[in-house]
């Protein structure tokens, strides 16, 4: 995701479907199967989607997003001890 500079995509996604300590979300299995994070939104893919539901024990799950998806500013990750 930072490779792809898809944070904000990313963090959308997964604070969208934040249900208690799990997110969820699907990728469009053609680009997964490709190495490449493209979340599947709108219509359904021809060549299907892969439903991902990650559940988080510690540390909790905002935090987790935080890791893994970062707020940015100007499409930078923000360094949240330097606010």
């Amino acid at each position: 995701m930072h490779r792809q500079e898809i944070l904000d995509t990313a963090r959308g996604q997964f604070f969208e479907n934040l249900r208690g300590n799990t997110f969820s979300f699907n990728l469009k299995k053609q680009a997964a199967f490709q190495g490449v994070v493209n979340f599947a939104v709108g219509d359904p893919s021809e060549l299907g989607e892969l439903h991902v539901r990650v559940r988080v024990a510690e540390p909790d799950v905002e935090e987790f997003i935080d890791h893994i998806a970062p707020p940015t500013e100007d499409g930078r990750p923000v360094d949240s001890e330097h606010e």
